[in-house]
């Protein structure tokens, strides 16, 4: 619900209003669904799905404080998962025809959700950036997002992103879920932005290798400063996580990786079972 206080703000109303128009377009079993855009007297609301589950930085905090680990396997899963709304959500096509060109903008662990039953769902499109947007809600120039997610193009403020950038925060969220922290990081903003820009992810593609032969190179690619050089499409980069998803065994899933941490929360059991009930 939008607080009281901002209706008055008709740059965040037009930008609820956007969100509104493209999550109604939005219709993917890994995207969270908005249902309704409404006024109830003087409040406006998004009635949204419901999942019963956690955010995907909750879990990785989680992971740490309960000492146990995210399985390579579920992260490949996790990751994989989120590739297929995100390639959904950037070939989306208006319902007349015309091309959204629909770049989230946000993606990082806080709007990515996993339910209990094993499904990952994007989430929060409020800054999203689509050709078919009804209200323009900032300047061209103008940076939106979070910095330690952004892709070089978007710390710089182009005015015209695309799939590719996305790309670039999913290898840096790949990154998160594989060793537990942040790729880029800086005392300051300006040194997050600067390390963003630089895009050296060098010393850190050898950390993944160490856990999974292969995996430094595929999140490499993810993260190449040169927007043309990197995955395409979101659905090539599920295809070579496939690949590598078949070369490192272990039988872990998201269910059973959630269904592990919440026992060790309630009874100190750490074992992941497929087996185990919800």
């Amino acid at each position: 619900r939008l607080h009281e206080s901002l209706t008055e703000n008709e740059q965040v109303l037009k930008s609820l209003i956007n969100e509104a128009r493209l999550g109604g377009q939005l219709k993917h079993p890994n995207i969270v669904e908005v249902y309704e855009f409404n006024k109830f007297g003087n409040a406006y609301y998004l009635a949204m799905e419901f999942v019963d589950g956690w955010t995907l930085d909750r879990v990785v905090r989680l992971s740490q404080e309960l000492e146990l680990p995210l399985p390579i396997e579920v992260a490949l899963e996790i990751t994989m998962q989120i590739c297929e709304g995100l390639h959904y959500a950037h070939t989306l096509e208006s319902f007349e025809g015309q091309e959204v060109r629909l770049v989230h903008r946000d993606l990082k662990p806080a709007n990515i959700i996993l339910g209990k039953d094993g499904v990952a769902k994007v989430m929060d499109f409020g800054i999203a950036k689509a050709a078919t947007n009804l209200f323009k809600t900032t300047m061209a120039d103008t940076t939106k997002g979070t910095p330690h997610y952004m892709s070089p193009e978007q710390v710089a403020g182009a005015p015209n992103l695309d799939a590719t950038s996305d790309i670039f925060a999913m290898g840096s969220v790949l990154y998160e879920l594989v060793t537990g922290e942040v790729l880029f990081t800086g005392e300051s903003l300006v040194a997050v932005l600067f390390a963003v820009a630089r895009a050296d992810s060098s010393e850190g593609m050898a950390r993944l290798d160490k856990v999974l032969p292969g995996l430094g190179a595929v999140a490499a690619r993810c993260l190449e400063k040169d927007a043309d050089a990197r995955y395409q499409t979101a659905r090539e980069l599920k295809q070579a996580l496939m690949q590598l998803r078949e070369t490192c065994g272990g039988d872990a899933t998201i269910k059973s990786y959630l269904y592990a941490v919440r026992e060790r929360m309630l009874h100190g059991k750490p074992e992941v079972n497929d087996d185990e009930e919800d």
